[in-house]
């Protein structure tokens, strides 16, 4: 825990250092002081079917944020917009990007 998933297409992944990407995003979440290294997991889950808009051509780029429950709003929408500024730097201005949190409860969450 946690867990960054970005999801977006085969196409503008071609396109990206996809290392470099995942070490930025890694480096954001440890900078936020939310979390301990070992456990700030970052994958990058791409697409080649998709329909966005109702177009099949539509890039995007969606990360899901997974994480423990207890932190405060402001915390998340720090760690939002540290996320986001990464972001900037390898999407262009013209394709969607979004993000969101999910928080885990303590009780129903389980690891082994």
């Amino acid at each position: 825990m946690p867990h960054f998933i970005v999801h977006t297409t085969s196409k503008l992944v071609e396109g990206l250092d996809k290392h470099f990407l995942l070490d930025e995003l890694f480096d954001a979440a440890l900078k936020s002081n939310l979390f301990v290294k070992e456990d700030i997991k970052v994958r990058i889950d791409d697409f080649s079917e998709h329909l966005v808009g109702g177009c099949r051509n539509q890039d995007f780029v969606h990360v899901f944020s997974y994480i423990m429950e207890g932190r405060t709003a402001e915390q998340k929408q720090e760690l939002m917009t540290a996320i986001m500024k990464k972001l900037e730097i390898f999407i262009p201005s013209d394709i969607p990007v979004a993000m969101n949190i999910y928080e885990f409860e303590t009780f129903a969450y389980r690891k082994r």
